[in-house]
């Protein structure tokens, strides 16, 4: 039987960078919401778990500069929530980070910074990679759509041995992706707005919120 252990009630969890980075590791997800093509970063675990997970979130926010989250109150870089799925009879919280302009600024320039040690970096590097891409707007072209598609069907579980899914070689999908980044962006400005150069439109008020043009 396992016995849940309570920690006084005064106590401080003392969060660094490389306990982050090892329980991200371990318990940390980088996944793309398909649909949207949006990118989501989490971190789960059982609502006993609750003050740790708020700690983290406030280590988090200390990363980005002040200004990220002053005209967004209502959607901090990083959230705290609890979920309505169950662990067993313990519900779940968690940590998430969806918000573009954090996870550009701040909690990517964190990550590249330390020295991962297993293969979760290659799930950060391709969730990078997509959000480049997305940035200069390939997703709105067939073959830059083609191989952020590629870059998903390869992320998380899919890239074990075990997955039905056809594994692609690294090198091969690294090569892809440098070749596309290094292409003219997709996206301009005219007046204010974001412009879709492959459509001839701009973008509507959703896909701006998730969208930073990048100088060539």
């Amino acid at each position: 039987k396992r016995t849940d252990y309570k920690l006084p009630a005064n106590h401080e969890y003392r969060i660094t960078n490389y306990w982050l980075l090892g329980f991200i590791e371990a318990d940390g997800s980088f996944f793309i919401k398909s649909k949207e093509l949006s990118l989501i970063f989490n971190i789960s675990q059982s609502f006993v778990d609750s003050e740790l997970l708020k700690a983290i979130q406030v280590f988090l926010l200390q990363l980005g500069n002040p200004e990220l989250n002053k005209f967004d109150k209502a959607n901090p870089g990083v959230r705290f929530v609890t979920s309505k799925e169950e662990l067993g009879n313990k519900q779940l919280c968690q940590v998430i980070v969806n918000r573009h302009d954090f996870i550009r600024e701040a909690l990517i320039p964190f990550l590249n910074s330390l020295n991962w040690q297993t293969k979760k970096k290659k799930d950060f590097e391709d969730w990078t990679s997509i959000l480049m891409l997305r940035d200069k707007g390939f997703q709105y072209i067939d073959d830059g759509l083609r191989l952020i598609e590629l870059i998903i069907s390869q992320m998380n579980n899919r890239r074990l041995s075990s997955s039905e899914v056809t594994i692609v070689d690294r090198e091969f999908l690294y090569k892809e992706i440098n070749l596309m980044l290094n292409k003219p962006s997709n996206l301009e400005v005219r007046n204010g707005n974001t412009w879709v150069i492959s459509q001839n439109r701009f973008i509507n008020r959703t896909e701006a919120n998730v969208i930073q043009l990048i100088e060539d």
